[in-house]
């Protein structure tokens, strides 16, 4: 496809604050290719943040550090990296080693029915999907892809799901996986929204629903 926006040799390491919220960049437009950039969050909380953002593409990027994830996304579609890696060098958080942890931290987060995700031929630890309890009412996230991807760390990538469809398209990839049953992710979310986060939910932006 064609991209509207080209962003080449960058390196985002500067930290933004925006509300409780910390992040070395944040996505703004739709339709964009990143080629040859580094987001750095450092001990910000994100290194790449989006959100109802479609048609991303990254081409030889780094994600790197983030005390909660080097990326992070939420609603959204059309989202693809080529040759791109994930890193936690400075120690920002506490690397994930096994499937079976209820940390919401990881190398890279989507949820709020984010949908048509690839990965292909990339190097990352974890990847945790579905789990934000403010945007229900959507389609869960879904139809994830991992085309020649490693754990830069040995073993299989470590996949965790909430509100999550559970087949995922594997070729030439090792993953390790834990999802939720659904009435668990029902009563955690509605403790969330009782207990917790109590900001309203964004209306349904139809292209979500694809």
């Amino acid at each position: 496809m064609e991209y509207t926006t080209i962003i080449e040799d960058q390196i985002f390491d500067q930290l933004t604050t925006a509300g409780k919220d910390t992040f070395a960049y944040l996505a703004i437009d739709d339709n964009t290719l990143y080629i040859n950039c580094t987001f750095d969050g450092a001990f910000g909380e994100w290194s790449f943040k989006g959100s109802l953002k479609f048609n991303l593409r990254f081409e030889n990027c780094t994600f790197k550090n983030g005390a909660e994830r080097a990326f992070d996304m939420v609603r959204g579609g059309n989202i693809s990296f080529k040759n791109c890696k994930w890193a936690n060098d400075n120690g920002a958080r506490k690397r994930t080693s096994g499937r079976f942890t209820l940390a919401k931290t990881c190398d890279l987060g989507m949820k709020a029915g984010l949908h048509d995700v690839t990965f292909e031929d990339c190097e990352i630890n974890d990847v945790l999907m579905g789990d934000y309890a403010i945007h229900t009412g959507r389609p869960p996230t879904r139809r994830f892809k991992f085309i020649n991807c490693k754990n830069p760390n040995g073993g299989p990538i470590f996949v965790r799901g909430f509100d999550t469809d559970r087949n995922l398209t594997l070729e030439n990839t090792e993953v390790s996986t834990w999802f939720w049953w659904p009435i668990a992710v029902k009563i955690y979310f509605t403790f969330c929204r009782l207990f917790g986060d109590k900001r309203p939910g964004q209306p349904i932006d139809p292209r979500e629903l694809g």
